[in-house]
């Protein structure tokens, strides 16, 4: 899968249907990827600008390598809501690819949370959720030459969102664009629409104190649940012999 493109409830294996052009969703996440890269610098520029600083850059030896938002990502803290010192880590960008069925799954659940995190980027502090707007009015502005990229790779013109004979590309980070889904074993396509939404991923250097405990505790019943296997195996060589 990739490191840069996720996708909520579309697996890589299964295939999208617009208009009559069929493409795998991997395909297109693999697409959207390499196009999201080359464009990384300007989407960084225009973040830069609305957040008066240039600490978003990701330079080294003087050169600007600011496709490693989408990979190794850039160093960063965060203050979570109620904690006493800062974290530190390292926070890349990711799109999801998000497919809505027009008639939604029973055990869907709408979870959205609201972020009250903030990050520290050398001397410069911002709301996770400020960024994240940022961040999608960046690809909304880069949103037509995206698609005319994803479009030229597909060799398909059913990527666009044309109403009254103009694009609307940028509705692929709002309503979406219609499609249809065809699932590993179903038997018809499911209509929906397909989106793509911003997403922040922060990587802590270290993991989580609750984690780490929760590691020990499943290596202590692997120990346990193999000593019981001695025991089982002991008694059984004993009742046979």
């Amino acid at each position: 899968m990739s490191n840069v493109i996720d996708s909520e409830n579309c697996e890589d294996y299964e295939v999208l249907l617009f208009g009559n052009h069929t493409c795998l969703v991997e395909r297109l996440k693999q697409d959207l990827e390499c196009d999201l890269k080359d464009r990384a610098n300007d989407i960084i520029e225009l973040i830069t600008r609305k957040q008066s600083n240039k600490s978003f850059y990701v330079i080294k030896d003087d050169l600007r390598y600011d496709w490693q938002w989408f990979e190794e990502g850039k160093e960063c803290k965060l203050l979570k809501l109620g904690a006493k010192e800062w974290q530190p880590g390292t926070l890349k960008f990711k799109v999801t690819l998000e497919f809505c069925p027009e008639e939604p799954e029973e055990d869907e659940v709408d979870e959205e949370e609201e972020i009250d995190e903030v990050l520290w980027f050398g001397s410069h502090t911002c709301l996770v959720e400020r960024l994240k707007q940022d961040l999608e009015y960046a690809l909304k502005e880069h949103a037509q030459r995206i698609i005319q990229s994803l479009v030229k790779k597909q060799s398909n013109e059913s990527f666009y969102v044309i109403k009254d004979d103009l694009h609307y590309d940028w509705q692929w980070f709002e309503e979406g664009k219609e499609c249809k889904l065809l699932k590993l074993g179903a038997k018809e396509w499911q209509p929906g629409t397909l989106k793509m939404k911003v997403t922040l991923e922060f990587c802590p250097d270290e993991p989580e104190e609750v984690e780490v405990q929760e590691e020990e505790k499943i290596d202590e019943m692997d120990k346990v649940a193999k000593s019981l296997d001695d025991i089982r195996q002991r008694l059984n060589q004993e009742n046979n012999s």
